[in-house]
Formats: structure tokens, C-alpha cells, sequence
């Protein structure tokens, strides 16, 4: 399986790494996992935000920070709209990952996102909803053994004006 990891440092690939590798090993799971990473930034050079396209449109799993799944900048929003629009992985999960203060409720916008383009939201702490979250995962991993990463959903909505109110001329 592919997964694409965006940081803004370093140390979120290796922590993302090690999450992927722990879950791959398990004897109930037994997945290898295919690892790219791109740094956020690079999604606002147009040719970088191409060849990030073009190495995550088979990507099962797209793992963003938690400061992103916040606040995305233009240029990532636009990115994973383009990305969820042209996938080639019906089951693909968008994950986000994060201090253990992270609660789900905190992003709306990306949880409706992906919800939208029927993608399985994984948080690294949000507890299960009555088994369905267990059931698309383990669809995405195409196992009976449920991902240990738990999944999130948020229940406000998302408008088209999410980033008001976070301006000095707002």
C-alpha cells in the first residue's frame, strides 16, 4: 500500500514512518507500506504541487499534520481537492497526525472534505464510532484486523467561508 506524508518538519515523516511500519508488521495486518513525503510547502510551486499529484494519485493513505488539518492554506485545499478529484483509490483514508491534545472537533472543514469525497478520516486519538469506522478501514486495508489509529468525525458543517474571522481585516 502507498501512503504520502506532508510535514512542515522532518520529524513527522519519521514519527509517520514508524506508525506505518508498526502497523504493517503485525501479524494480523501484514502490509508494506510505499512512503513519499512532501514538504506543505512545496504544494505552492506549481510544478511541485504536479509531481505530488502525480506520486499520490495511488496513494491509499494521504497523512497530513495536525496544524494543517486546522488551518489548510489555499494552496493544500486546493491541492487535496485536485488530489480526492483524480485518485485512482476508491478507499483511500486522509489522516492526520498530531499531539494527543488533537481533538476531531477542532476540524470541521476536513472532516466534511472528506466525508464529501468518501474518504476514511483517521485521527491519532478520536475514539470509534459504533464499528462503522473499523469497517472502512479495514475495507482500506482489505484485512479483518482493524487499523489501530482510532476515526474521526466532526459534526459541524463546512462553508465556502471557513477562513473568516482569522484575518486582521475581518
Amino acid at each position: 500500500m502507498k501512503a504520502v506524508i506532508f510535514h512542515d518538519e522532518l520529524a513527522l515523516t519519521v514519527k509517520a514512518n514508524s506508525i506505518l511500519r508498526r502497523i504493517g508488521q503485525r501479524p494480523d495486518v501484514l502490509v508494506e507500506w510505499s512512503v513519499k513525503d512532501w514538504p506543505v510547502m512545496a504544494l505552492s510551486r506549481a510544478a511541485s504541487a504536479e509531481a505530488a499529484l502525480l506520486d499520490a494519485l495511488d496513494a491509499h493513505l494521504i497523512m497530513i499534520p495536525v496544524r494543517h488539518a486546522l488551518s489548510q492554506p489555499l494552496y493544500f485545499r486546493d491541492w487535496l481537492r485536485r488530489w480526492a478529484g483524480l485518485r485512482r483509490v476508491a478507499d483511500a483514508a486522509l489522516a492526520v497526525l498530531g499531539n494527543t491534545g488533537f481533538r476531531r472537533e477542532l476540524c470541521p472543514d476536513l472532516a466534511r472534505f472528506a466525508q464529501e469525497h468518501g474518504l476514511t478520516f483517521i485521527t491519532s486519538n478520536a475514539p470509534a464510532h459504533n464499528g462503522t469506522a473499523k469497517r472502512r478501514v479495514r475495507s482500506l486495508l482489505r484485512r479483518e484486523q482493524a487499523f489501530p489509529l482510532a476515526l474521526g468525525r466532526c459534526s459541524r458543517e463546512m462553508t465556502p467561508h471557513a477562513f473568516r474571522n482569522f484575518g486582521i481585516n475581518d
